[in-house]
């Protein structure tokens, strides 16, 4: 039976040194670049894209938020496509909405994230949503309780510059 591992635990315990997995676990987290680039991360199981991966290390304040920004980065900076979806259709501007990370967002719109790409999630009610209305869908559901307004306010900004 394939072991069902959060992208969190993932992160963490790549970060970690190992620490925290069994011998079954770690074959599954074995993680290297899959390109020239590192755009991509693989274990043979699994490939990611490395922008994706570090979006969501991001979000995890038990992780060195510096070395996580450097790695962003680096990988963007070697040419690595920002726009790309991860398995779930999400771009890593559209995950940093999601994760409520307006400082990431900023990033990624400074470093040319298109906000109209488009969630790639056939069936589900996000398909098609641009990073416009998915900020909008989330501040619809979050009961004021997070940074969402701050990211709306990011991304009309950017939008009024263009």
């Amino acid at each position: 039976m394939p072991l069902r591992l959060t992208t969190s635990f993932l992160l963490v315990t790549l970060f970690a040194g190992h620490a925290l997995a069994s011998d079954d676990e770690r074959k599954y987290i074995d993680l290297q670049p899959d390109d020239e680039h590192a755009c991509n991360l693989s274990n043979g199981f699994i490939t990611s894209p490395t922008l994706s991966l570090m979006t969501s290390a991001f979000k995890d304040t038990s992780l060195d938020q510096f070395a996580t920004l450097a790695t962003i980065s680096k990988v963007i900076e070697a040419g690595c496509p920002i726009d790309e979806p991860d398995a779930a259709g999400l771009t890593p501007l559209h995950a940093a909405i999601m994760y409520d990370l307006p400082e990431l967002v900023e990033l990624y719109l400074n470093m040319g994230a298109d906000p109209k790409v488009r969630i790639q999630a056939p069936g589900r009610p996000i398909d098609q949503l641009d990073a416009y209305a998915f900020a909008e869908l989330m501040a619809a559901d979050s009961k004021g309780e997070t940074r969402i307004r701050e990211i709306i306010a990011l991304l009309a900004a950017h939008q009024a510059a263009r």
